[in-house]
């Protein structure tokens, strides 16, 4: 739910997806492969680029539109970024582990954590006024 809510708001600053092709060229041209080559029977609910995106990327563009000078995203608070990335990265950990023992080797404080930050996100795109 965290990845889909950062991803629509992604989507609704770039209603265009042209100026998303030029602020993260980059990112468009791996989502946009994927995309291409995608043979699922699972059919996605928004057939868009930013659709693709990885999680970790989407925490990415959210921190550099925070950064940018020319164009920033000044909704966006700092420990929502960091939080986000908290999630990236224990979800990085989990999803990168074939232990059949995965859910004793998690600890029940960085589950915790990662409810706790998740939750956070998804109140804050929530509660955004135009979303």
């Amino acid at each position: 739910k965290v990845e889909n809510i950062i991803k629509s708001f992604i989507r609704k600053k770039y209603l265009n997806i042209k100026y998303f092709k030029n602020d993260f060229p980059e990112f468009y041209e791996k989502a946009n492969n994927l995309r291409e080559k995608s043979t699922s029977n699972i059919e996605p609910l928004n057939d868009d680029v930013i659709e693709y995106l990885s999680f970790g990327s989407c925490a990415r563009i959210i921190k550099d539109k925070k950064n940018d000078k020319d164009n920033p995203w000044n909704e966006i608070e700092y420990d929502i970024i960091n939080s986000a990335y908290y999630v990236v990265d224990r979800r990085n950990e989990i999803e990168h582990d074939s232990d059949d023992n995965l859910d004793k080797r998690i600890s029940k404080e960085s589950k915790v954590l990662g409810y706790i930050y998740s939750k956070k996100i998804i109140d804050f795109f929530e509660k955004i006024d135009y979303i």
